[in-house]
């Protein structure tokens, strides 16, 4: 069940790196913990929203069981889950339809849940949840959490929501969640981008480094460029946007953020493509260092004809593990989660002032450091990078965000 609702609906989870534990954080808890809590029985029903036939998964929160069925159009069917785990007295769990179709527009909405439609379980009881419709405008598409980021001390996760909303095109908002968060706990909101007129969305958020704890930066989409925000936690609406100068070619894609150790400034990578005149860089990606005191960008790393993705700096400052591949991602979800690589990609190091470029693993993405030693600022563009401190002594250990799709 795992496997299967993690195809469709998003949580963010966290992992020790040897694999021995794995809890959702988002919604938790994980269906293989559902078994030690008290059990009652739940009845829904639940009309075909496309008005066809269609291939429909419901299930409820608590339950290790769901229901897939092809429904026809117009539909209507009454469905029992007798193993619901009951999470307390006066706790909504919600019923989630997912219409497992291919998705019918660019937004990209597959599932959906209506606010009326839930069960306060009852241990030993049957309760009835009510009828689930599942399309605008009785039902809202599911939050669709993506993009965690740790905080520098590892006591919140930092991630973009793509907002439940009866509208085509809902907006990313930042939340923020604890490591250890109560049951079916989303976190806490600290940017509603609903306040803003424009309509682009965010798809990649970084918490600030240990000094710059209280600072995050986070990626807006545009049309054919990317625009990157430097705000305060406490509160991110006060968001400044990042000068990065003039894009070098027509169309510029940033995907990866990653701050300096001592807060100085930070990486991003680059796609940059198109003509542009005069006499702009090759095609290809690149890596810049962003320098807050001087207000400028300088490219460290430019790889001709290749596609840099998402970045992690070492904790010591001194080298920078980026995702490569051929090219960018064309699919049309790409819309609400922003540029990504079209993979097989592979993992590459290379130091902070763009020296010794050297393959890692042939096959991966998503890189994250495991630990978070004393660090050093790394040296500016054309200097020697500072020699790496030694490892911590002992056996590190540290939960690393993923996401499941």
């Amino acid at each position: 069940h795992e496997w299967q609702r993690s195809m469709w609906v998003r949580d963010i989870y966290g992992v020790v790196p040897d694999g021995s534990r794995v809890r959702r954080l988002t919604n938790a808890p994980v269906t293989s913990a559902l078994t030690s809590y008290p059990q009652g029985q739940i009845t829904v029903q639940v009309d075909n929203p496309s008005g066809v036939g269609t291939e429909l998964l419901v299930y409820v929160e608590g339950s290790a069981d769901f229901s897939q069925f092809t429904a026809v159009g117009g539909g209507r069917y009454t469905m029992t889950f007798p193993r619901v785990a009951d999470y307390g007295a006066n706790v909504r769990q919600s019923v989630r339809m997912i219409n497992l179709a291919p998705r019918p527009n660019l937004a990209g909405k597959n599932c959906y849940y209506d606010l009326a439609v839930f069960a306060d379980v009852i241990p030993g009881q049957t309760v009835d949840a009510g009828l689930l419709r599942g399309s605008p405008p009785n039902a809202f598409g599911c939050a669709a959490p993506f993009s965690p980021s740790w905080q520098a001390d590892g006591s919140q996760v930092t991630y973009l929501v793509e907002t439940p909303s009866t509208r085509a095109l809902s907006p990313n908002d930042i939340w923020q969640i604890p490591a250890n968060p109560p049951l079916q706990n989303a976190g806490t909101r600290l940017l509603n981008m609903g306040q803003f007129l424009d309509l682009d969305k965010l798809f990649l958020v970084a918490m600030g480094s240990a000094v710059r704890s209280d600072q995050l930066l986070f990626i807006q989409n545009g049309a054919t460029n990317n625009f990157i925000y430097r705000a305060p936690v406490a509160d991110a609406a006060q968001r400044q946007l990042v000068d990065l100068g003039l894009c070098p070619r027509t169309n510029c894609r940033i995907l990866g953020l990653a701050w300096l150790p001592d807060g100085s400034g930070f990486f991003f990578s680059r796609v940059e493509a198109g003509s542009s005149l005069g006499n702009p860089p090759p095609e290809g990606g690149a890596i810049y260092r962003y320098d807050f005191a001087s207000s400028r960008a300088t490219e460290v790393f430019r790889l001709p004809g290749v596609a840099i993705g998402r970045i992690a700096l070492s904790p010591d400052g001194s080298t920078i593990a980026f995702e490569r591949a051929a090219s960018l991602d064309s699919a049309t979800d790409t819309i609400n989660t922003g540029p990504r690589l079209l993979c097989p990609c592979s993992l590459w190091l290379v130091g902070s002032n763009g020296a010794n470029p050297r393959q890692l693993v042939a096959d991966g993405r998503a890189p994250a450091w495991s630990s978070r030693a004393p660090t050093t600022p790394p040296a500016p563009p054309g200097q020697p990078a500072p020699p790496a401190p030694a490892p911590p002594a002992g056996n590190v250990r540290v939960f690393l965000p993923l996401v499941n799709r």
